[in-house]
């Protein structure tokens, strides 16, 4: 009897002529939503209860009473309340909402299945692309080559690469500052305390070099782990969080050893009497050529990959350039036509080209609506 009559009190309170609900997006609400959500009992129930015709007890009541309807704060709808829930998608209320039930439209979960699809499919053409050597992207050659340029110099890359590349920026400055200090600090062993090179420095610069450079594909492999990226066949979120942080910390011990490295040739450097500032400026020389050199390299290896063999060795490495070029399966798993999200491309390109004529972006939101048409004529 008690709870009866706290029921019958709290229906009382909250008994109300009209309540008009906001629209209100399917999923758990965010923060800034909390006062005006509200948990929402089984579509059943809406329905029977909207059925009950004026000053009838619907036969739900119960339900309701005992802690079916439920939100941040009590609310105890009677027979005479009307709530309206408008169902929307990305801030678009469905045409066919309804008073009084709570339903799903079908054209909107259609709309909202392919803007998913879609957006998935753009994200494994860019990253697939970004990993496995793409050469066309908008269909201009020197646009192309820009951003070819951007992706794979190693310096030029730290600054310019694509935002949703899997090998970052920041990923890119560590290892080239690893690889730096382990060259500056090989570099103090090879000069004598005149600023002379020793005797056989030539020979181990070269090995140094090839040395360097192994580190460096180790590096960004562990940093990368194309493997487990989005459209691999390992791809999993669970597999792919634990290889990145499988590679970050051999990436972290790799970094310990060069740093020790590192302090141990500067401390001999200044027990030798090595000029320091002279080693500086021979190691930033070599920087810099680096630099020119990797710039040459890209842009040839571009033209090669464009352009590719010609006659019966194109089976070996077929051209990529111009709409009709070879599409290898690894790098447009999706065809050269993706990705259309502009957010992506050329959203995503950090200092971009003007010159950008394929593909051509297409909105995102156009898509939406193309399909939302489709689902509507359909339902029709």
């Amino acid at each position: 009897k008690g709870t009866d009559s706290l029921d019958e009190a709290i229906v009382s309170q909250h008994h109300t002529n009209h309540m008009q609900v906001g629209p209100v997006c399917f999923g758990k609400p965010q923060q800034s939503d909390t006062n005006s959500y509200l948990g929402l009992p089984d579509t059943g129930v809406c329905a029977s209860h909207s059925s009950c015709a004026f000053g009838q007890q619907p036969a739900c009541e119960g339900q309701f009473l005992n802690g079916g309807w439920r939100g941040p704060f009590p609310v105890v709808p009677t027979s005479s309340d009307v709530v309206e829930i408008v169902p929307t998608i990305n801030d678009h209320p469905a045409s066919c909402a309804t008073t009084g039930t709570v339903g799903v439209v079908d054209a909107s979960l259609h709309v909202l299945r392919t803007a998913t699809a879609a957006r998935t499919n753009d994200d494994v053409a860019m990253i697939q692309g970004l990993l496995h050597g793409r050469v066309y992207w908008y269909g201009d050659f020197r646009s192309d080559l820009w951003f070819w340029i951007k992706q794979k110099h190693v310096i030029l890359g730290v600054f310019l690469c694509h935002e949703m590349h899997p090998y970052s920026h920041r990923e890119r400055f560590a290892v080239w500052l690893c690889c730096g200090c382990a060259s500056f600090a090989l570099g103090l062993l090879l000069l004598r305390s005149t600023g002379e090179k020793r005797s056989g420095a030539s020979v181990v610069s070269i090995l140094n070099g090839c040395v360097l450079s192994v580190l460096h594909m180790l590096m960004k492999m562990l940093a990368t782990c194309p493997c487990v990226q989005a459209g691999s066949h390992m791809h999993s979120n669970r597999s792919q969080w634990y290889c990145e942080e499988c590679g970050c910390f051999i990436m972290t011990y790799i970094w310990c050893k060069v740093a020790i490295l590192f302090g141990v040739c500067i401390y001999f450097a200044l027990w030798a009497g090595v000029p320091i500032d002279h080693a500086f400026q021979v190691w930033a020389q070599s920087q810099l050529v680096a630099c020119a050199s990797g710039i040459a390299t890209c842009a040839a290896t571009f033209i090669f990959k464009w352009y590719g063999f010609k006659g019966a060795l194109a089976a070996f490495l077929p051209g990529q350039g111009g709409p009709d070029g070879a599409r290898p399966k690894k790098a447009y798993p999706f065809g050269h036509t993706l990705p259309v999200d502009p957010q992506l491309l050329p959203g995503g390109d950090r200092c971009g080209c003007c010159m950008r004529t394929l593909p051509a972006a297409k909105s995102i939101d156009s898509a939406k609506m193309s399909a939302a048409e489709a689902g509507g004529s359909a339902g029709d």
